[in-house]
């Protein structure tokens, strides 16, 4: 009964997830949409990727930037987007982390896009003596929509507070609103990567949470084979 069900989405989210599509079918209604100017001062942050490697494919990769505060509200407070090689998003890791310091992990879904670039930022980290932590996300055979199930949670509970930049906000509230694509000329690379962070959400800790030294240091450096490696170099 319950796998029949998951096929018809509206019937899932009503009878298995407790937030029953709107009579339009939107998935996320405009009054569920809360754009800020400034969030809180104190946030854990978490970056959310979806990978595309087809340069000029159609997809985009996203890094999708979040931060969920003391009362567990989760803000959008950076997007980027955008069709490159896997050089250049080897290198968006990298940069990220420059401009927030304080990103504790990314989310990618563990699939063969992710796989192959994963090898590359092994390499990468090694040349650079770099640690970018990553987690890889199973898929466990669920379509898109009910991955993206837990965000539409959160957002219908309006816990989503997206931070007005100018360069991204529109295109993201324009997607949102348009879940799922309708038609191949659509994209949903922006859900997909949010997607992984509504997932994590019950498990990232909130900013006064206190991690000691070492608990960071396991998190980001294994051991394997007697060999310390960071968490990305390790195999599932």
């Amino acid at each position: 009964m319950v796998q029949v069900n998951k096929r018809d989405t509206q019937r899932w989210m009503g009878m298995y997830q407790q937030i029953p599509m709107d009579e339009t079918g939107v998935w996320v209604g405009a009054e569920n949409i809360q754009v800020i100017d400034d969030p809180p001062s104190k946030l854990t942050l978490v970056c959310g990727v979806d990978i595309a490697l087809t340069v000029g494919g159609g997809d985009y990769t996203v890094f999708a930037v979040c931060g969920i505060d003391d009362e567990r509200n989760l803000y959008i407070i950076d997007v980027v987007r955008q069709q490159v090689d896997v050089d250049k998003t080897c290198e968006t890791f990298f940069l990220l982390m420059e401009m927030y310091p304080d990103l504790i992990t990314f989310y990618i879904d563990d699939d063969n896009s992710s796989k192959m670039l994963l090898r590359l930022m092994v390499e990468k980290c090694k040349t650079r003596s770099a640690i970018i932590p990553i987690q890889m996300m199973p898929l466990r055979g669920q379509d898109k929509e009910i991955r993206a199930a837990p965000l539409r949670g959160l957002f219908m509970q309006q816990r989503v507070k997206i931070l007005n930049k100018s360069a991204w906000v529109n295109t993201l509230v324009a997607e949102l609103m348009d879940f799922p694509p309708t038609s191949g000329s659509d994209h949903d690379d922006q859900v997909d990567a949010l997607s992984l962070i509504g997932r994590q959400y019950s498990s990232i800790p909130t900013p006064t949470r206190n991690l000691s030294k070492e608990v960071e240091m396991d998190f980001f450096v294994k051991e394997q084979n007697g060999v310390q490696m960071t968490t990305i170099g390790l195999e599932s």
